[in-house]
């Protein structure tokens, strides 16, 4: 008697899980945007705004910014639209719309409801929040960037798409050259199309010289400058601002200089790895190298970990398995604030409906195992953090000790789901 009333609330509840999942998306954007606003300040993203307001003026970009003078033009024409009282809440939500354009052009075969209840978790994941921190552009660029390939890729002979699908890729690739650069060469090499490849290009270069004519100078040497300053920084003793792998094997093996060299033969390494899984149409391989790649980079931070966690998210979807989601999960969602009351009920209710909804355990006490198992994962990850703090990192190399053990955790993730031998795709 009991189960059969255990069965009928079961399945009222997936009758309205659609419903509920929007409503909680909803209420998450919400208050994630109104939390972080910051008083409006734009912080990073006014950087890009700024940027494209100097090339319009006809002023020198790089004296603001070392990103491209083309990609911030658009972002700042609309930005001009917008009343300044809401240009921070507007560029938080744009980027949240990007996460969610990823995720959709990414993962084309999963059902709504599959992207609803990837895209509730992936809000609460702290790249995600430290996205909305810093109010970054990662979240932007790779939404245009899966919209402009999804137009170049379905065009047939769609002039309109074309152009789209062009101008969007050239945006997204000069606003975020180190995280765009690898996935879209990957998708050119695995399509074949080298068409697309040259139509780019060429746009690119087409937009940086007109931009260059129109202040009758070579602003490239300019971001050559600046590109090379920041190539320095990575052979000093601090790595620069980057909070990759590569600061804390400095501050264990002192030598700067030859941790550059083994950045770039690791880079290297994988990328041709990557070529190959491209030229042997393996598209899953490829996608999580070229999404991989970039924690590789002297030049890496927190919030470029956010395309990996959309493919994390989505594996652990895929592989239905309560350990590794208990385990690895609470970690992604409360990486510093771990002794945050609130953030510990978060992760117990974010678990507790990303596992119930996947019916990840079958059997009769899967209610009780999956509570303790929470619990134990939320403990696990406490404990985790504890360590972090007494190793007396400086808060620089805290932080890149978190983001590594992040970039580790979808990687073990991803093998886990290889030697399974599923798909994701």
């Amino acid at each position: 008697m009991m189960n059969s009333y255990f069965l009928q609330f079961k399945v009222a509840c997936l009758k309205y899980v659609s419903s509920f999942l929007l409503l909680a998306v909803f209420a998450s954007v919400v208050y994630i945007c109104a939390y972080y606003n910051d008083g409006g300040v734009l912080h990073d993203a006014g950087v890009y705004f700024e940027s494209g307001l100097a090339v319009l003026h006809r002023n020198n970009p790089y004296e603001i910014s070392r990103w491209g003078s083309f990609g911030p033009v658009p972002f700042s024409l609309l930005m001009l639209l917008v009343p300044d009282f809401f240009k921070a809440i507007v560029i938080r939500c744009l980027s949240l719309v990007g996460l969610f354009l990823f995720l959709n052009n990414t993962f084309t075969r999963s059902s709504f409801q599959k992207k609803l209840l990837i895209f509730f978790v992936l809000i609460w994941t702290s790249p995600v929040r430290e996205l909305m921190v810093t109010n970054q552009m990662t979240g932007i660029a790779i939404g245009v960037l899966s919209l402009g390939i999804r137009f170049l890729g379905e065009r047939l002979g769609n002039r309109g798409k074309l152009i789209s699908g062009t101008l969007l890729v050239a945006v997204a690739l000069d606003l975020k050259p180190h995280i765009c650069i690898f996935l879209f060469l990957a998708w050119v090499i695995y399509t074949k199309s080298l068409r697309n490849f040259i139509v780019v290009s060429s746009t690119l270069f087409l937009a940086h010289g007109l931009i260059d004519l129109s202040q009758m100078r070579v602003l490239e040497y300019d971001w050559y400058k600046i590109l090379s300053g920041v190539t320095l920084s990575a052979t000093k003793n601090t790595l620069g601002d980057s909070l990759s792998f590569w600061p804390l094997l400095n501050h264990w093996w002192p030598h700067p200089q030859n941790i550059y060299i083994i950045s770039g033969v690791t880079t290297l390494a994988l990328s041709v790895l990557c070529i190959y899984f491209a030229r042997t149409d393996q598209w899953e391989k490829t996608l999580f190298l070229a999404l991989f790649i970039p924690t590789t980079l002297n030049y890496f931070h927190f919030y470029d970990l956010v395309p990996l966690c959309v493919l994390y998210v989505s594996i652990l979807f895929r592989i239905q398995n309560l350990y590794l989601t208990s385990f690895t999960l609470p970690i992604l969602l409360i990486p510093k604030e771990y002794l945050v009351f609130k953030n510990q009920i978060l992760v117990l209710a974010i678990l507790s409906l990303f596992i119930y909804h996947k019916k990840m355990s079958q059997t009769k006490t899967a209610s009780i195992t999956q509570i303790l198992l929470i619990i134990f994962g939320i403990l696990s990850s406490i404990a985790l953090h504890t360590i972090n703090r007494k190793l007396n990192l400086s808060e620089h190399l805290l932080q890149s000790l978190i983001t590594t053990e992040s970039a580790v955790i979808i990687l073990f993730t991803y093998l886990f789901l290889r030697w399974k031998k599923l798909t994701l795709l």
